[in-house]
């Protein structure tokens, strides 16, 4: 058997034993799980009027199926996380990376942040992060030349999977269609014609933005609202709120100013700390939105989720609007917060870790022999074959690291606006950066021709 066949099988049950043996496979409780476990089935406009949308709590309904509660929820997000390197690794393959170098990005994939630090909570960060990597494996096949309908067929699935599990997700709608153009014009078809560019690019928008269409308009229909889910005013008031001031009362319109004056109110009974730097914002935004705006915005809407989500969003924009100048400000220090995070999460995530371990022991080894070279050195090649050689090497070094690169900034335009850049959140913006480290240590290792190159 290939070794890079005993790796993908062997690394998924070296992890799970990991996860047993430090207490990982237990369920962990968050505040947030409530909001799962609770969900209400009982009815379509019930179901569409929550905070969270159906993914998960779907998830956590099959994991039901295998254990009571959610005592199956760990070990299902650890299968799911395994399944996602697979995806990836297939998708590479598809793509035309060679076998070994695939296996090395999916087994760094497999230790991801996602996986080891998030699968023992009932939350949806694990499942959101095995999601995104398994997209992105359906993304690279789709890339590949021929009518591959399974592959367009699965990212769909999967992109509709991956924002109901986690509507933060939603940024998938828009970067498959950018990368997919990009790639196709800098990377894999450089020679095609336009026409023939926007002809794949308009099968991502349609892929894509079809079901997004199809259920928003499904809950506008039932509950009013034209969205996946109504929570953004939620995240917003954590910010606009913090900027709320007596001043600010008289320029506000008559529907939000008792909202905003109930929180000005509450204010008074916790310790307030000023919006001065990011550290104050990001430490309010929690009782600003739970402790103050919440109650502040039931008492004119209660029991009616919808409509205090619209009067918090419409809030927030008419603060952003009249105090341009503190939100400007915020979105400044959110950025370079993200930046900071995803660079740190990165450079710890155990994938990379092991990636930096394994690079320094071969290279003791070599140093141990006296070898002055690598075994990827490329011999004698005809210019064909050479030719072929470089192509393969562009294609391995630009794909993985470009979508990597987009998943992580795309994911922070999304976020910055509305909820700080935490780790929770950053660690869905860099699943594949250690898969796309990874390529350039492997192509250092991996020799350049095998029998199955």
């Amino acid at each position: 058997m290939p070794f890079r066949r005993i790796v993908l099988l062997l690394v998924p049950w070296l992890i799970l034993g990991w996860l047993s043996f430090s207490g990982r496979l237990s369920p962990t409780y968050e505040p947030d799980s409530a909001s799962y476990t609770n969900f209400d089935w009982s009815s379509l406009d019930i179901s569409l009027t929550r905070i969270r949308t159906c993914g998960y709590p779907l998830f956590l309904r099959w994991c039901a199926l295998f254990g009571e509660g959610e005592r199956a929820v760990p070990f299902m997000q650890w299968a799911a996380a395994m399944l996602a390197a697979w995806c990836l690794y297939w998708g590479l393959c598809q793509v035309g990376y060679r076998f070994d170098v695939a296996a090395v990005c999916a087994t760094t994939a497999m230790l991801s942040r996602g996986l080891l630090d998030y699968s023992q909570l009932v939350l949806s960060e694990s499942l959101a992060v095995s999601l995104l990597i398994a997209c992105s494996g359906c993304f690279l096949a789709t890339l590949a030349t021929g009518r591959r309908i399974g592959a367009w067929t699965s990212l769909m699935l999967l992109t509709v999977a991956a924002w109901q599990t986690r509507p933060a997700c939603l940024f998938l709608v828009v970067l498959w269609p950018v990368l997919g153009l990009l790639l196709d014009k800098l990377v894999l078809r450089r020679d095609e014609t336009w026409r023939q560019r926007w002809r794949r690019m308009l099968g991502y928008v349609a892929i894509t933005w079809t079901p997004l269409l199809a259920f928003c308009t499904l809950r506008l229909v039932v509950v009013g609202h034209f969205g996946v889910v109504s929570f953004t005013g939620y995240h917003t008031i954590g910010i606009a709120g913090q900027f709320l001031d007596a001043p600010l009362l008289a320029d506000l319109s008559p529907e939000v100013k008792p909202i905003a004056q109930e929180i000005l109110n509450r204010r008074k009974l916790i310790e307030f700390a000023p919006p001065n730097d990011f550290l104050s914002m990001e430490s309010m935004f929690d009782p600003t939105v739970y402790r103050l705006a919440i109650p502040a915005a039931n008492a004119s809407h209660p029991h009616d989720p919808v409509a205090l989500d619209n009067s918090l969003m419409r809030l927030s924009l008419e603060v952003f609007r009249e105090r341009p100048g503190p939100y400007l400000r915020w979105l400044r220090w959110n950025a370079r917060h993200a930046v900071q995070r995803i660079i740190l999460l990165t450079a710890f995530d155990r994938g990379t870790l092991l990636l930096v371990g394994g690079v320094l022991l071969l290279h003791a080894r070599r140093c141990l022999r006296g070898s002055p070279g690598t075994t990827a050195e490329i011999p004698n090649l005809s210019p064909q074959e050479a030719t072929k050689v470089s192509r393969q090497l562009f294609i391995e070094q630009h794909l993985l690291l470009w979508i990597a690169l987009g998943l992580a900034v795309f994911k922070v335009m999304l976020v910055l606006g509305v909820q700080p850049a935490n780790d929770r959140y950053m660690t869905g913006a860099m699943p594949l950066l250690p898969s796309a480290l990874a390529i350039f240590i492997a192509q250092q290792f991996v020799p350049h021709k095998s029998e199955d190159s």
